[in-house]
């Protein structure tokens, strides 16, 4: 598993910046059990939707950092199994909440050793025209 994050990590590293004009939001995770979270969607900005992302987490959890930032119109999702179940967990993202949470879903449970990805969430941007566009690891915590 550490391997296929670190590998995530190089592979969005180089991910295209974030468009300026779009709405703008991001997820927060706990880097410890990976199951507490904060969203954010709608924003002026990538920092302010970065903000307001940690600040969600941080309500949960005081070790929150930024693992996925995104713009345009469009939706992300996230998705986990219970910490006492592993570490397995999911992206995904699409012009859909449904897309989205399809793509999380199953990227969890591919890592999942047959345990459920119970734990879900998503977000979508509701405003804006422009192409959805994610930055995740590496490149959506050098954005935040």
């Amino acid at each position: 598993m550490k391997r296929t994050c670190l590998a995530l990590l190089a592979l969005f590293a180089s991910a295209p910046l974030l468009a300026a004009g779009d709405s703008h939001g991001a997820l927060a995770v706990d880097r410890t059990d990976k199951f507490h979270y904060g969203f954010s969607h709608d924003y002026a900005s990538g920092p302010a939707a970065s903000e307001r992302a940690l600040q969600e987490c941080a309500k949960h959890s005081a070790n929150c950092a930024v693992v996925m930032r995104f713009s345009g119109k469009g939706c992300v999702a996230y998705a986990t199994v219970p910490p006492d179940m592993g570490d397995a967990i999911g992206w995904g993202s699409g012009k859909t909440k449904a897309l989205a949470k399809q793509q999380a879903l199953a990227a969890c449970e591919k890592d999942s050793a047959g345990a459920a990805c119970s734990h879900n969430v998503w977000a979508c941007n509701g405003s804006g025209s422009g192409k959805l566009r994610v930055e995740r690891g590496a490149a959506a915590q050098q954005g935040a």
